[in-house]
């Protein structure tokens, strides 16, 4: 049953009680009459209108004293449930606040933020200069500057820095404060958070140290290496051979879109073979071309590949020069062409001696 029906069922029941009792004591005591025959046979017209004012005001005094607790409880329950959903978030999110009473120099901190800490309130008392004691050496004199500044010019602070636990265990810190005055602009509140961020910055460095070998080994490679965005077709980056295949500063090739690295005439087609590579998730192309700085045709092999990078989709491709390979294929076919022609013509000249031979042999 909803609370508004409890309260109004109780208050009328409350009421109903009430007045019996009260016209049971009136008639008893001060008209030596039973009630139930009062009510039912002598009561005046007066009376009952009395009665029944009296009925009301019990009900309406029930409902109000009643429905103000109820939504006292009401309120009670549901701060309750925030508090302790708030306790819950902070927990996940290994988050903890805090309020500092600048004036008194006394810190409030939340639950979380004592387990944070590794503390308890216990054993711990909460103010600015035990709070800095715990800041690892080397960034006390940045917290402490980016707070002093904050009290003064009245702007939030966002900061990280090194805590040292008691029992020498080190943990990052992501600091946020922001900061209320009193009626005559002095500092009065400072409140905010902390956020142990600990296990996402060994992330970000584990991926900054994956990125800088990647990039070593792009950098090292002996062929030219192009990385495209996998749904825009814009180069992202490129390594120095790829600078020198194409004449043209990577800083330049940056921005450029995948086909311009190819004769325009042939753009849709190169457009074609890139997503067909990314919907296989690799590729391999051979005897295509680019085109250089000075509009020179180079001959390349293409190998395709899908990495992703800070979440991104990115194509890697390989391309090969083979200009080189095609300068000995070339000249293998001259060598080829004029190694057939030589043999045709030696081929004549020995069919003429045969001839030759044949007609003198004759004559004989």
């Amino acid at each position: 049953m909803r609370d508004e029906y409890r309260v109004v069922l109780f208050s009328i029941l409350f009421g109903a009680t009430v007045w019996i009792t009260v016209a049971l004591i009136d008639s008893f005591f001060f008209h030596n009459k039973s009630f139930l025959d009062d009510l039912l046979f002598n009561i005046p017209p007066h009376a009952l209108y009395l009665h029944l004012i009296l009925f009301i005001s019990f009900v309406v005094f029930a409902y109000v004293i009643t429905g103000h607790n109820t939504k006292q409880n009401i309120i009670r329950n549901n701060l309750k449930t925030k508090e302790r959903q708030l306790a819950d978030s902070q927990k996940v999110a290994k988050l903890g606040s805090w309020e500092w009473d600048v004036k008194q120099n006394i810190i409030t901190w939340s639950d979380e933020l004592y387990n944070i800490f590794g503390l308890s309130p216990d054993n711990f008392e909460a103010t600015y200069e035990s709070f800095l004691n715990m800041v690892h050496p080397d960034d006390v004199q940045p917290l402490d500057k980016a707070v002093k500044k904050s009290l003064a010019d009245g702007n939030p602070y966002h900061i990280d820095a090194r805590i040292i636990r008691q029992d020498g265990s080190e943990w990052i810190m992501e600091a946020r404060g922001v900061v209320s005055y009193d009626t005559d602009g002095k500092p009065l509140l400072m409140g905010g958070t902390a956020q142990d961020i600990t296990a996402r910055k060994q992330a970000e460095t584990a991926l900054l140290e994956s990125e800088e070998k990647y990039r070593t080994l792009i950098e090292t490679a002996n062929v030219a290496i192009f990385l495209a965005d996998a749904e825009t077709g814009i180069i992202l980056d490129a390594n120095k051979k790829a600078e020198e295949l194409i004449g043209t500063p990577v800083d330049e090739i940056r921005g450029l879109h995948q086909s311009a690295l190819h004769p325009d005439d042939e753009a849709e087609n190169y457009k074609n073979i890139f997503r067909e590579h990314i919907l296989q998730g690799h590729g391999t192309a051979m005897n295509l071309y680019v085109i250089n700085k000075s509009g020179e045709l180079i001959p390349v092999d293409i190998n395709t590949s899908i990495t992703e990078l800070r979440g991104r989709k990115v194509v890697q491709g390989i391309f090969r020069d083979m200009s080189e390979h095609v300068r000995i294929r070339e000249q293998l076919k001259s060598v080829k062409e004029g190694l057939e022609m030589r043999v045709t013509e030696r081929t004549k000249e020995l069919i003429d001696v045969n001839r030759l031979l044949s007609s003198e042999i004759e004559e004989r």
